[in-house]
């Protein structure tokens, strides 16, 4: 009788790059900013890579730069070479932009924050995953405060009318650091959450997201490949707009374990 095979067994993962830093980055063997490459040269049939960023908590121009009120993306690509040493070229289509591609719409966010102001009005609404959701306090009058709790319960499904966002949970420590500054955080709360997407009704709305985790796929056909060898893939962050963030891209694929991975591990 054959076995089931355990989760590490059926899928193959390999970093490619990691860096933390505040521009784009990565590249072939030798780039300074992150390089790394996985050696395909004996052909590995159809792969997927994992790319993300995870930003660094601040104020002011840091967090700015992840709202959602402007263009602030973060884009990367496949990049195959023949040699080691070389940069390579984009494989056409292996590429993902997450963050805000566009003002007003933020893609791709693990998770995310959304700060109220006090000057915000009923007409301006907020869309998470399909759903619109509006406040209706008004400023200026009342403070962000009021506003962002208000927003929470909405969010969270506890107030009548507006649904729960599917598998998250909207955040705040009651009068606390986060809402005293009308700061609410979005976050997974079950195993099924798949990302945010949050649409603005204005890029001048006063309920800003921000994003604070991006995570993307990008899937590869191996016939949109070269035949030339060897062959190395890369991966290049190119475009980032986000302060200072943690980097990585890893390539998944079916096959044995992991190199210097672990078989197994008993505590």
């Amino acid at each position: 009788m054959k076995m089931a095979r355990k989760k590490y067994e059926q899928l193959r993962i390999e970093p490619i790059s990691c860096f933390f830093g505040t521009r784009a980055g990565g590249g072939a063997v030798g780039s300074t900013i992150g390089g790394g490459v996985v050696d395909v040269s004996k052909s590995i049939g159809d792969f997927s890579i994992l790319v993300g960023v995870h930003g660094v908590l601040g104020t002011g121009a840091v967090m700015s730069s992840r709202s959602g009120s402007a263009v602030n993306v973060v884009s990367f690509a496949v990049y195959e070479s023949t040699a080691a040493t070389h940069a390579g070229s984009a494989i056409t289509g292996a590429t993902v932009h997450m963050g805000a591609a566009t003002a007003g719409t933020l893609r791709g966010l693990y998770d995310a924050f959304v700060i109220v102001s006090s000057l915000l009005t009923t007409t301006q609404t907020i869309t998470i995953n399909g759903f619109a959701y509006h406040a209706t306090l008004t400023g200026p009058g009342q403070d962000g405060s009021a506003v962002s709790a208000e927003l929470r319960a909405k969010f969270n499904g506890s107030a009548a009318g507006y649904p729960k966002i599917p598998h998250y949970k909207t955040h705040s420590t009651g009068g606390g650091f986060m809402e005293a500054t009308a700061l609410l955080y979005i976050a997974p709360d079950d195993d099924q959450a798949t990302g945010l997407t949050i649409v603005m009704s204005a890029v001048t709305a006063t309920i800003v997201p921000y994003w604070n985790k991006l995570q993307g796929i990008i899937d590869v056909n191996a016939h949109a490949l070269s035949t030339n060898r060897p062959k190395f893939i890369s991966v290049r962050n190119t475009t980032f707009k986000g302060g200072t963030a943690v980097v990585y891209s890893f390539m998944l694929r079916d096959g044995g374990p992991t190199p210097g991975a672990l078989v197994s591990v008993n505590t």
